[in-house]
């Protein structure tokens, strides 16, 4: 009731997505977590449910932000492991 969970294709996408989010400075958001395929944005109460997902709505990025995002120049890279 008091978050949303943002679904993405890749690790690049979270991590633009992130920077995006954290740009925004939404009001009524208490905590922003990125994981691998995903973000979880907590909200500090319900009221900002409705406001937040319509302002996440307006977000524009670019290809060339994720591009950045997914070679940041410091040597790491996704790591996929197969699970049997």
């Amino acid at each position: 009731d008091r978050a949303l969970l943002l679904e993405f294709d890749s690790s690049a996408q979270v991590l633009a997505w992130t920077d995006a989010v954290r740009e925004a400075d939404l009001l009524g958001v208490v905590d922003i977590v990125p994981a691998a395929r995903t973000i979880l944005v907590k909200l500090a109460g319900t009221k900002y449910l409705a406001p937040t997902r319509q302002r996440l709505d307006r977000v524009q990025l670019t290809d060339n932000a994720v591009a950045e995002s997914a070679d940041p120049g410091d040597g790491n890279a996704d790591v996929t492991l197969d699970v049997v």
